[in-house]
């Protein structure tokens, strides 16, 4: 079995980061300042950890590119956290369905012919055909289709 090392979740997407840590490599170079990369890198991961600004004593290029970039890793630092909460609540939701009884949102063709038919109700409302978010809800939702359908025809085999 694979075993996972777990890694220091990075605030903002490695797709960002890579292309954030390209542009101050190049910026940096086109102005003869390569050596400042790494400083830069580091105030720019601190700003990312924890919210700190570079210290006052920083080297110039160093906060001139961080601040040409905070207003890019503020807004990335934003759409990561909404990503965040988006997951963690779809997380949740998954384990509240997964806790309760599984039912299907839809009614069934062969349950629909259980109903009373003579119903006003019924003829005015048209369910909602489900829509599978997935192949295990689509999967679950005809198995449960085919359960009603038999227990219909053992149903009408006993009458």
């Amino acid at each position: 079995m694979k075993k996972h090392t777990r890694k220091p979740l990075c605030p903002v997407s490695k797709n960002f980061y890579s292309t954030i840590t390209d542009r101050v490599r190049d910026s940096l170079r086109s102005v003869g300042r390569e050596d400042a990369a790494e400083a830069t890198m580091g105030c720019i991961d601190r700003y990312m950890a924890d919210g700190t600004l570079p210290p006052g004593g920083s080297d110039a290029a160093t906060i001139l590119v961080f601040n040409l970039l905070r207003i890019e890793i503020d807004k990335a630092l934003q759409r990561s956290r909404r990503a965040r909460q988006r997951a963690a609540e779809r997380v949740a939701d998954a384990a509240r369905k997964h806790r309760e009884p599984a039912a299907v949102a839809a009614v069934s063709a062969p349950a629909a012919a259980e109903q009373d038919v003579d119903s006003d109700d019924a003829e005015d409302e048209e369910p909602e055909p489900f829509r599978p978010r997935n192949r295990r809800e689509r999967r679950l939702y005809e198995q449960e289709v085919r359960r009603a359908a038999n227990r219909l025809r053992r149903r009408l085999a006993r009458q």
